[in-house]
């Protein structure tokens, strides 16, 4: 299987190159057989060749690697009034623009839909760590806060992996963001974009098993800006977003067989490792489209590598 980097342009940057088939196809009759662009080739996207080729001449001089192996981190369950809070807190700023009513319409729509597989997930990965000789630090439940999260050491840690909802914005991109559990007064459980590129991140992957994770405001010449744009000026060499709503139980199995394939995978401190990650979740996506059950592009092809 070859590698193929993608350089995302305007409305293209929305659809998974994966998906595309290689030859003309008179009868969908078995998703599975189907000659999808991901049987040949590894996938991986950039937002622009500049970056690319500033990324390959720099890599080996910009920073050393983490020291600490995974930071995996679940809310799970989605109770809390968020819409309450943003309707008392943020959101009074700039209620005017109505970017307060979106959100309150995005949020309200998630909290009442708890992600059980989430917990699954990230279980499933702490052991894939373990299994592996590698550390990692995993909370869920209310240990998986918006305040836990800003507080953590992040640069310290390899990899970065985030199991919740998401939504996107797209008229107002800094307003796109995630849900995390509540313990403290002064975190409303919503991480928006314009709050990560304050995160400190020195990891080879971040992962954000959301939905919508890698969609955002479409700018000519700039490509997505959102989530994922927020994380590579935050400091994430890979990240591993979606690109729609995503299935609970799907994803639980492609991130697992993901990180099954990452388990032995050494980070060395060079621009390869991108070709690494982009072959880990190749295989992931093949593995599910063989086996049948989540053989279908929905359920595979929404999760893409940024690096």
């Amino acid at each position: 299987v070859n590698s193929l980097v993608v350089v995302l342009d305007g409305i293209m940057a929305t659809i998974p190159f994966e998906a595309l088939l290689m030859e003309p196809v008179d009868d969908i009759a078995d998703y599975a057989s189907l000659p999808y662009l991901v049987n040949d080739f590894n996938i991986s996207y950039t937002f622009s060749a500049n970056l690319l080729y500033k990324t390959f001449r720099n890599e080996k001089t910009i920073r050393p690697k983490a020291e600490k192996d995974g930071f995996i981190i679940a809310p799970v369950n989605f109770d809390a009034p968020y819409t309450e809070i943003l309707n008392n807190a943020k959101a009074a700023s700039y209620e005017e623009s109505g970017v307060a009513k979106a959100l309150q319409k995005n949020v309200s729509a998630m909290q009442s839909n708890n992600l059980p597989g989430s917990a699954v997930e990230v279980a499933e990965i702490d052991s894939l760590f373990s299994s592996s000789g590698k550390a990692s630090n995993l909370l869920t439940y209310q240990e998986a806060s918006e305040a836990t999260l800003k507080s953590s050491s992040l640069n310290q840690y390899q990899y970065v992996h985030i199991a919740s909802h998401g939504f996107v914005n797209q008229e107002e991109p800094e307003f796109s963001g995630i849900l995390f559990s509540m313990d403290s007064t002064q975190e409303d459980g919503i991480l928006f974009s314009g709050e990560v590129y304050n995160l400190a991140l020195n990891a080879e992957l971040v992962t954000l098993s959301a939905c919508e994770t890698g969609l955002g405001k479409i700018s000519q010449g700039e490509g997505i800006i959102g989530l994922s744009r927020a994380l590579i000026y935050a400091g994430g060499k890979n990240i591993n977003v979606s690109l729609w709503p995503v299935s609970d139980a799907s994803t639980q199995q492609l991130m697992g067989d993901l990180y099954e394939n990452l388990a032995h995978v050494e980070v060395p401190s060079d621009i390869m490792q991108s070709l690494n990650y982009a072959q880990s979740l190749g295989a992931a996506k093949r593995k599910m489209i063989k086996e049948g059950a989540f053989s279908h592009p929905y359920y595979w092809s929404p999760f893409i590598l940024l690096g």
